[in-house]
């Protein structure tokens, strides 16, 4: 939706450009776009940085079986933040872990700890 919008929204500016510079609407009208822009641009950011935290958490509660804070996760949240490099970090964690727990069980308990929605 960010992207589309802002699709829109350039599409626009270009043509409040346009016409500015033909004289048919001052150039001031331009800045007024930025009050839309801003807000979204911000909300897009808070999703991408959680959905990153979200993935950390994940990766650290099931690394330490414990329910984890913001402190345990940081560093993979980093991590995935500078995927290119990170991934270095990240990729060895998860075949770890992966290697780790025995998938060929048939009681889900044994290999994954299953938390309580209201603790997680």
């Amino acid at each position: 939706v960010y992207l589309l919008f802002f699709m829109w929204l350039f599409t626009q500016v270009t043509s409040t450009i346009f016409a500015a510079a033909t004289g048919d609407i001052q150039p001031s009208f331009l800045f007024d776009w930025f009050a839309y822009i801003v807000p979204f641009h911000l909300f897009s950011m808070f999703c991408v940085l959680y959905c990153l935290y979200f993935i950390a958490r994940t990766i650290k509660t099931a690394e330490l079986q414990r329910v984890v804070n913001f402190g345990d996760c940081t560093g993979l949240l980093f991590s995935f933040w500078i995927l290119p490099i990170g991934i270095w970090f990240i990729q060895p964690l998860i075949n770890e872990l992966v290697a780790t727990h025995d998938l060929d069980s048939e009681d889900p308990k044994s290999s994954f700890m299953l938390l309580d929605d209201d603790l997680f």
